[in-house]
């Protein structure tokens, strides 16, 4: 079976991936993807190296970003999606998939509509409560709607929806040594800092001006995001780090990217972490029970990053700082409120239960389609 996927959400694209090539290794996959996760400032996305370092083929496809807010670049970006779209055309002809399988994001809509025209099926994965714009599109062309969180069907039609649930990627689920770089004993509490895939550049900034109080208390592992064409953040916090005392400056550990063997090192070593609230990165830190302060990015879609953190802290188990509020000050407060809370935050995100079958729901609805590939 011939199984073409994007992945603009990428690490439950990822769990797929492995998912297939574990369970079912006589499947095919090829992969649409970025080589830029934006264009405007030409910072490198991580989807080709990811896919490629598991021999799967990636082609690379680029696709306006309809936005309503700027006539002006609503026209230009609905020219680049033209082109996306006979591209895709073109790609969905010559590869001849029998089942294309959407992970989010915009890239999934010119893909989609190629695989609509060419009579291929097409699954959608939905990793948010609130359906993403693409596939508010996608699922009128969709043959079956996969979500994670039972209030999404609210949002799609009954007869196409299947719960699933979110994926989580395999190899943070196993266990790995201590990387190579890390330096780092029990005597400190460790505490990890993500602003997603691409890096923040408002919480890269605030840490580096708090970077010597922090490291008073923490160790800290930082991911700091790769570099844009006017920032590079990892080579200007490794300036810092080099500047601080020698007993400090072996407590900072900064790095771009981390893969999964090393963040399954961290998830099983980390007291705490600051974070996004993304969907696939609070799924990873509830299942291994990290207590967070989640810094929603404002400006995400039907503001799903903001809900998430909220249903999280009425829950009891994370701490909401809003951006808005975020400064070394408000942060360093945060964290004390932390470990006041540890305790009662630990035992309800202990107290949570995480679906590890996604995966393999999902590919269930894939199998229908292996002898009868046609609609």
């Amino acid at each position: 079976m011939k199984i073409l996927i994007t992945g603009g959400h990428l690490t439950p694209a990822l769990a797929y991936i492995d998912y297939v090539k574990t369970h079912f290794p006589e499947n095919e996959l090829i992969f649409v993807g970025r080589r830029f996760s934006q264009e405007s400032s030409r910072q490198v996305a991580l989807e080709q190296k990811e896919v490629e370092q598991r021999n799967i083929t990636f082609i690379s496809l680029n696709s306006g970003k309809l936005t309503l807010y700027n006539p002006f670049l609503l026209i230009i970006q609905a020219f680049r999606f033209i082109i996306s779209l006979f591209k895709s055309i073109g790609i969905v002809y010559t590869i001849k998939p029998d089942i294309y399988i959407s992970f989010g994001s915009y890239l999934a809509a010119p893909v989609g509509i190629a695989c609509w025209l060419q009579r291929i099926p097409i699954i959608t994965h939905e990793q948010t409560r609130t359906l993403g714009f693409a596939n508010r599109f996608l699922m009128h062309l969709a043959d079956k709607i996969a979500i994670s969180f039972p209030e999404t069907k609210k949002q799609t039609p009954k007869i196409k929806t299947v719960l699933t649930g979110n994926l989580i990627r395999q190899g943070i689920l196993a266990s790995h040594p201590k990387p190579a770089w890390v330096s780092y004993t029990d005597r400190q509490p460790l505490l990890y800092i993500t602003g997603g895939s691409q890096g923040s550049e408002i919480i890269n900034a605030t840490i580096a001006q708090m970077l010597k109080s922090l490291l008073k208390d923490w160790v800290v592992i930082h991911q700091c995001g790769p570099a844009s064409h006017s920032r590079n953040y990892l080579k200007d916090l490794e300036k810092l780090r080099v500047k601080l005392p020698g007993k400090l400056r072996y407590r900072y550990m900064v790095k771009e990217w981390i893969s999964e063997t090393e963040l399954s090192w961290i998830y099983r070593n980390a007291q705490v972490c600051i974070s996004r609230s993304g969907a696939n990165t609070t799924l990873e830190l509830t299942a291994f029970s990290i207590p967070t302060i989640y810094i929603p990015l404002p400006f995400s879609h039907a503001d799903e990053q903001q809900h998430t953190a909220e249903y999280l802290k009425k829950q009891g188990m994370a701490i909401l700082l809003p951006q808005q509020q975020l400064t070394p000050e408000s942060l360093l407060k945060a964290l004390d409120a932390v470990k006041k809370k540890y305790p009662q935050l630990k035992n309800n995100l202990k107290k949570t239960t995480v679906s590890l079958t996604a995966a393999e729901k999902l590919h269930a609805l894939v199998k229908v389609y292996e002898k009868n590939t046609t609609r």
